[in-house]
């Protein structure tokens, strides 16, 4: 019954049968005028027939053209008929039956649809705040959103998002100009650095929890308690340093969308840079003990608990330490490192560093820490520096996993190709190759030159020197060649001058005739023993005889060099292939890792993290080890398979009592399986962090992986493809700040987006 009174109120309303109506009673008019004259025409034809037969022919013309004006006419009111009958053909008909008459129905339905939707009662377009979301995660441009409307408009369809200016307002409610700043400064070469940073983080923050305890996104486990975990994290990726903050009061903390951004700049990542580029935001955040939140409309003090996260360069820069490769590379204890694998016993008594350990070492700088250094975010408990998952699993499967097999396929090769197996034959025989192609190189130049000087030599025989226009007087050469154009390109010989024993004669070194690079050696000495041409009796043609003949002997020579060069080419790619990974052993390594999944960084020689989870797959690792058919490999087995499940109990969550059991017995079923397949290697600092700290860790707080570092390194991708978006944007301020602004977009859509569970 809506949709009949619909279509009957909407036909109503319009004027299209009365135009009808009108358009036709002009036609009867005029076709009445047009009888008129036809009988008219036909009384004067009577009249006039007794006329001349000129007369009579001009009359039938005219009642020809009569008659054509009469069918004109009647075809026109029978058009007038049809739109009539057309317009008036829906009368009796149901109201669904528009559906299936054509064109005229399709237009009425959709304006119907669209009066419908404005008065709410089907929806058809999405609100703005929709729009607003669906913009921002499509990763959409302003053109790019122009171009889907107008697809809309082209393709006949109800454009079910709304105009631009539309997303412009509610982008202007989320993001105002006093949330954050953009700017250039210099740094110490010189150079401009753009930094964009958070007025207020506290205000922030705030914002941010309290919209998520209204979508109920807000949660608080049993072990932590009511209290918010906060973790500070920072990595530098592309050309940005990003330092974050991530709360661990959320389903899913690790998201790349839920990370905020407090602060970035374009500088590289170090101590330094940080503090200075970042000072406020730092301060702000040391300033944060609590925060006063509403929620359910009582303002409520929240203790904030401050981590540290992110990997362990960015640990180690942020405590004052000095890195893995100092002393005491630990920055929770005060273990000296680097001891044997096959010696270590997990759990030996090591005494814990405190925050007041830090700033005492601070003054003297001792045990690995910087003098006069302190610990940059104030509220960090070196208790509550997080392990970095994600580092530490692909770290140590990189270095005591696939770094093996990578040398165990290198030894195969080489020993397959009979080459030697020590440390320093690839580099001898490249330094060795290396020479001689320098060498072939050099007298391949030498040769080009020589050819140029006989050249010149001929035209001055045959008087057709191209003047150089350089006054060459200190020369005193017949052919002083140098005088010639051609000579510059001649760069094998210098414009150096000897003097002849014999007539203490000066003259250019190759005027004297010292065309080899042998004779070009005696130009070094204090007082070379030469003779110029002219005291030898060379003159004329012979002078370039001379110089054909050195010629021909140069080339001769070159010819012999390369033959020796390519058996040195040879011996080096033999001892390369083995070396370089480029051998048949090597190569079906690489190739089974690939059909895995997992691609090998061509430059740093590992993988990225989510490769390396796929080749702690139990599968995977039965396949890419089953290569190596002749070597017992049961005890690595057993430690990348030990380490894989480890990696899968780094949830972003409260874990169990159970669960962190489990992660204790598989550190020891781990360890004992790698300190079988090579005792004699050390435990490097991210092994200790895990045989020592990862279990107290998780103890003390319930979790290990609830703010991991996998955040910030996804985040990477999600700023290169913002500037991928803002390409165009040649300022390099204006385009971090709406790199920066699209951030605190999807921060915010992640965090007002309804909860799965409701």
């Amino acid at each position: 019954m809506i949709l009949e009174k619909s279509i009957v109120d909407f036909r109503e309303s319009g004027d299209i049968t009365v135009a009808l109506y009108s358009e036709k009673q002009e036609l009867l008019e005029e076709r009445k005028v047009w009888e008129r004259e036809k009988k008219g025409m036909e009384k004067e034809l009577k009249r006039l027939g007794e006329k001349k037969r000129g007369r009579e022919k001009a009359l039938d013309h005219d009642n020809a053209k009569m008659k054509r004006l009469c069918i004109e006419g009647r075809r026109s009111i029978d058009e007038l008929k049809k739109e009539n009958k057309e317009a008036h053909k829906y009368d009796n008909c149901k109201a669904y039956d528009d559906l299936s008459r054509g064109i005229n129905a399709t237009s009425y339905m959709k304006d119907l649809v669209i009066n419908l939707g404005r008065s709410g009662k089907v929806k058809v377009t999405l609100t703005s705040e929709e729009a607003y979301v669906l913009y921002h995660k499509l990763e959409l441009s302003r053109k790019g959103f122009l171009k889907l409307r107008s697809h809309f408009a082209d393709c006949n369809i109800i454009c079910p998002v709304p105009s631009l200016i539309n997303i412009i307002q509610e982008e202007r409610l989320t993001v105002h100009k006093d949330l954050f700043e953009v700017k250039v400064v210099n740094n110490a070469d010189g150079a401009e650095i753009v930094v964009a940073q958070l007025l207020n983080v506290e205000e922030y923050l705030v914002k941010k929890l309290e919209t998520l305890y209204e979508r109920g996104k807000l949660l608080f486990d049993k072990v932590f308690g009511r209290r918010i975990w906060m973790c500070i994290m920072g990595d530098k990726g592309g050309d940005e340093f990003k330092l974050c903050v991530c709360i661990g009061n959320v389903a899913v903390p690790n998201s790349a969308y839920h990370l905020v951004p407090i602060g970035m700049f374009t500088d590289g990542e170090n101590l330094t840079t940080i503090t200075t580029y970042l000072a406020d935001v730092i301060a702000q955040v040391n300033n944060i003990q609590g925060l006063v939140l509403t929620l359910d409309g009582v303002r409520e003090l929240i203790p904030v608990v401050h981590f540290l996260g992110g990997d362990m360069k960015f640990q180690y820069h942020m405590m004052g330490h000095k890195g893995a490769t100092s002393k005491e590379s630990c920055m929770n204890c005060f273990d000296t490192g680097k001891k044997k694998m096959g010696s270590y016993r997990r759990g030996t008594p090591c005494k814990h560093r405190s925050y007041q350990d830090y700033l005492d070492d601070s003054i003297h700088g001792t045990h690995s820490i910087y003098p006069g250094s302190s610990p940059v975010f104030s509220r960090v408990l070196p208790s509550h520096i997080t392990p970095p998952p994600l580092h530490t699993i692909t770290g140590i499967a990189q270095r005591y996993g696939f770094k093996y097999l990578l040398n165990l396929a290198t030894k195969i090769d080489a020993k397959n190709s009979g080459s030697v197996e020590k440390a320093n034959a690839i580099e001898k025989a490249r330094e060795e190759f290396e020479a001689m192609s320098e060498e072939c190189a050099s007298l391949e130049k030498h040769i080009f030159s020589l050819e140029i000087v006989v050249g010149i030599l001929k035209k001055f025989v045959e008087n057709r020197v191209d003047d150089a226009g350089i006054d060459f007087s200190c020369c005193s050469a017949s052919f002083c060649i140098f005088r010639d154009k051609d000579m510059q390109k001649a760069i094998a010989f210098p414009t150096c001058l000897v003097q002849c024993i014999i007539c203490e004669e000066t003259s250019h070194a190759a005027c004297a005739g010292m065309w080899t690079p042998e004779d070009l050696e005696l130009t070094r000495d204090l007082e070379p023993d030469w003779s110029c041409l002219n005291c030898c009796g060379r003159k004329g043609t012979v002078v370039i005889s001379d110089a054909e003949r050195q010629l021909r002997n140069l080339k001769f020579k070159y010819e012999g060099m390369k033959e020796d060069l390519g058996e040195c080419q040879k011996q080096f790619d033999v001892i390369r292939v083995a070396k370089k990974g480029q051998g048949s052993k090597m190569t079906e390594l690489k190739e089974t890792w690939a059909r895995l999944g997992a691609d090998m960084n061509a430059y740093k020689k590992d993988f990225c993290g989510n490769h390396a989870m796929k080749l702690l797959e139990p599968e995977a690792i039965e396949k890419y080890t089953s290569i190596f058919s002749d070597n017992d490999l049961t005890h690595l087995k057993q430690f990348l398979c030990s380490l894989g499940k480890i990696a899968k109990l780094c949830v972003p969550r409260e874990m169990s009592a159970d669960e962190i059991s489990e992660m204790d017995n598989l550190i020891d079923e781990m360890f004992a399986a790698l300190q079988k397949v090579n005792p004699n290697d050390t435990i490097s600092p991210k092994l200790h962090n895990l045989l020592e700290h990862v279990i107290p860790f998780a103890e003390m707080h319930g979790s290990l992986a609830k703010t991991s570092d996998q955040g910030i390194e996804a985040l990477h991708a999600v700023v290169n493809r913002a500037k991928v978006k803002f390409r165009t944007t040649r300022n390099k301020q204006n385009q971090m700040r709406q790199v920066y602004t699209s951030l605190i977009h999807h921060n915010y859509i992640s965090d007002s987006s309804p909860s799965p569970s409701n």
